[in-house]
């Protein structure tokens, strides 16, 4: 599979499938999206697979409270090869009011864009605090892993040998003062105002739709959208996504930098054999 196919995309869920599948139309055939089951196992297969010569694995993953690399991805391109959306997850690219519009009608009774935009961003603004929380708690445990070492060479063979691995560490090296800084309750203090200012930012902004989980909203919508309960709250997610990928598709309102991506990537994997595209 992995040598006969064009490409071959990690993703971290069933939902990102479904939904690149449609609004890569018709170019998706070139395509074979594997789901890893979470943002490491995407990492760490990518990696594995590319590593043993297949260069044609690629993986796509949020960028979560992390940093996005969609500045350099030509670069990440021949590198890691991962890619971090500019948006929060993946489900932000579904808070398209027009197509939430559209097939609404699918699921209940047609809801108006200004009705449903309106909700979304009323319900933003009460997960103020909740994201606020989150995005500390990010914080914290990034300041605590960072450096964390890597398993260690072949090379060990004894209890000396592991004890020295692990001193020369920086992080074990730097643990304890991490620590002592951040048991103190006035830099956990900032740490929430400052977060606080950042996500009132957003919503000041209007950049809220693409900084906000993006996965709450949706959810929130659908609950709204999907008159009863016809399946589980990942299923009905799931119907709901697909639906407005198939909306972008049709109306040519897919997220640019989503298009992008994959012209990037079916430009890479397929630069030894152009006419593939051609004779089909």
């Amino acid at each position: 599979m992995l040598l006969t196919a064009p490409v071959i995309l990690l993703v971290e869920d069933v939902l990102t499938k479904e939904y690149l599948i449609r609004i890569w139309q018709p170019d998706d055939k070139y395509f074979n999206i594997l789901v890893a089951y979470g943002r490491e196992s995407v990492r760490a297969v990518t990696h594995d697979l590319r590593t043993a010569g297949f260069r044609n694995v690629f993986g796509v993953i949020d960028r979560d409270f992390g940093t996005s690399n969609c500045d350099r991805w030509t670069q990440v391109l021949s590198n890691e090869a991962v890619f971090i959306l500019p948006v929060f997850e993946i489900e932000n690219y579904l808070l398209d009011w027009n197509a939430l519009s559209h097939v609404s009608n699918d699921f209940s009774h047609k809801r108006n864009t200004d009705v449903i935009c309106k909700r979304a961003l009323r319900f933003a603004k009460q997960l103020l605090w909740w994201f606020s929380c989150c995005r500390t708690i990010s914080t914290i445990r990034g300041h605590l892993v960072a450096d964390f070492p890597s398993f260690p060479g072949l090379d060990i063979r004894s209890r000396r040998a592991v004890l020295e691995f692990i001193e020369n560490q920086k992080w074990f090296r730097e643990i304890e003062s991490r620590v002592h800084t951040l048991i103190d309750r006035e830099k956990i203090r900032e740490l929430i105002d400052k977060s606080i200012e950042m996500t009132n930012g957003y919503l000041e902004s209007g950049t809220w739709k693409a900084e906000f989980s993006g996965k709450e909203i949706f959810r929130m919508l659908r609950g709204y959208l999907v008159n009863g309960k016809y399946a589980s709250p990942e299923e009905m997610d799931l119907d709901l996504a697909k639906k407005i990928g198939d909306y972008q598709y049709e109306q040519s309102s897919a997220p640019k930098k989503l298009l992008a991506l994959k012209r990037l990537i079916l430009q890479e994997a397929l630069a030894d054999s152009p006419s593939t595209i051609q004779e089909e």
